[in-house]
């Protein structure tokens, strides 16, 4: 009886030992995952940091453009203006050199 209780306590200790040896591998798999996985996020939120920085430069600019445009609008409706004034007064300087 001693012998089958040593046997059954000795195969019980080694199922355990095994068992151990598979939990170890696993977490040395998980811990290897999980520092891959935290080298990822570093880099997908460095990535993400930089094109925000791009998109404010850009919008940044595209709004200083803007308002630059909107003035340039303004100043060409102003030359349209005068090419028209000017198309006049070159009619009317020929009309007079006719008459």
């Amino acid at each position: 009886m001693k012998e089958e209780l040593s046997v059954n306590l000795h195969k019980k200790i080694l199922r355990f030992t095994d068992l151990a040896h598979v939990y170890i591998t696993y977490l040395d798999v998980l811990g290897e995952t999980f520092i891959e996985l935290l080298v990822v996020l570093l880099v997908l939120s460095q990535l993400g940091e930089e094109l925000q920085t791009l998109l404010d430069d850009v919008l940044t600019d595209d709004f200083e453009d803007l308002a630059l445009l909107q003035h340039f609008s303004g100043d060409v409706e102003g030359q349209v203006l005068g090419v028209h004034n000017t198309t006049d007064k070159v009619w009317r300087l020929t009309q007079n050199r006719i008459t």
